[in-house]
C-alpha cells in the first residue's frame, strides 16, 4: 500500500476526488464508481488516510445554498475587476 513516490505522501491525478471520498459513505455515488474507489484504496496510502479522516465528516442534511451577494458589494467587485482589466490596478 503506497502512493509514496520518491518519499512523498501525495494525491495523484488518478486518485478519486475528496468529494468522491466523502460521498463514498452515502448512496450519492454509483455502485460502479464506489467499487472502483474501494479497489483503489489498498494501493494508495494517501486516499486510504483521507477516507479515514473524512469518515468523521458528517454530510449536511440540508443542501448548502450560498447567500446572495449584496448589490453594493457586487458593484464594487465589478468596478475593481473592470479597473484591473484596463491595467489600472497599480494606480490609486
Amino acid at each position: 500500500m503506497s502512493s509514496v513516490r520518491g518519499g512523498r505522501f501525495v494525491k495523484t491525478r488518478g486518485c478519486p476526488s475528496s468529494l468522491e471520498l466523502v460521498l463514498l459513505q452515502s448512496d450519492a455515488i454509483s455502485t460502479e464508481r464506489s467499487a472502483e474507489i474501494i479497489s483503489h484504496l489498498p494501493s494508495c496510502e494517501f486516499c486510504f488516510a483521507e477516507v479515514h479522516f473524512l469518515s468523521r465528516h458528517q454530510l449536511p442534511l440540508i443542501p448548502y445554498e450560498p447567500a446572495e451577494m449584496p448589490e453594493h458589494l457586487r458593484k464594487l467587485a465589478q468596478a475593481l475587476l473592470a479597473r484591473q482589466e484596463l491595467g489600472f490596478e497599480g494606480i490609486r
